[in-house]
This record gives structure tokens, sequence and C-alpha cells, in this order.
């Protein structure tokens, strides 16, 4: 209510956003976009679905609920062990080539 009272003071009475005159898509182009609007649509589902089965994954674990945040943490830790155990922000293998590089380079200069 405070909004739609103050707004007219502050930014005037007319549209916060104006869209020029434009013409109608083409059916291909709003075919797409729908089909596009279906792809993303299906693909949300499947990854609420996905959450949902690992909840009850979860679920059947005889332990405390309490640990599972920790069991997740210890999951990815361990899909990203390469990179968390080099202690680089990156791929260690691209580090250690620009370190190599760098040191080519260095010697080269002397």
């Amino acid at each position: 209510m405070a909004a739609s009272l103050i707004r007219p003071f502050l930014l005037g009475h007319g549209p916060l956003f104006k869209i020029p005159p434009h013409d109608t898509l083409p059916l291909e182009a709003l075919l797409s976009s729908g089909g596009a609007g279906l792809l993303a649509g299906l693909m949300a589902l499947g990854l609420t679905l996905a959450v949902y089965a690992w909840e009850d994954l979860f679920l059947r674990l005889p332990i405390h609920w309490m640990w599972w945040p920790a069991i997740g943490g210890v999951v990815v830790a361990a899909e990203h062990s390469p990179r968390a155990a080099s202690g680089t922000r990156g791929d260690a293998r691209v580090s250690a080539r620009s370190e190599r590089r760098a040191a080519g380079s260095a010697a080269a200069a002397r």
C-alpha cells in the first residue's frame, strides 16, 4: 500500500519498463520457446525427483539424521578430492603446467 502511494512521486505514473512497439513473433519462434519451456520443466521435475530419491536413501541409513549433512559433505569432498588435495583453486595438472612454464621462462630470462 505504501509503495503504491509513494511510487508516482518518485518514478512517475507511467510504466516502469517501456517496451517499444514490435511485431509478433513467427510461429517457429513461439513453438521453439514452448519446447524450451517444456524441456526446462521436465529437467526441473527430474531434479526434484532425484532430490526426493536421495532423501529416501538417507532415510534408510541406520544412523541418526544429524549425521546426514556430514555424509553428504564427505561424498562431495570425495568427488572433488583431486582439486581439494592439490590445495589449488583449479585443476592440479593445469596449475603444475603453468608453474613449470613460469619456471622455464624465468630460467630463460637469466
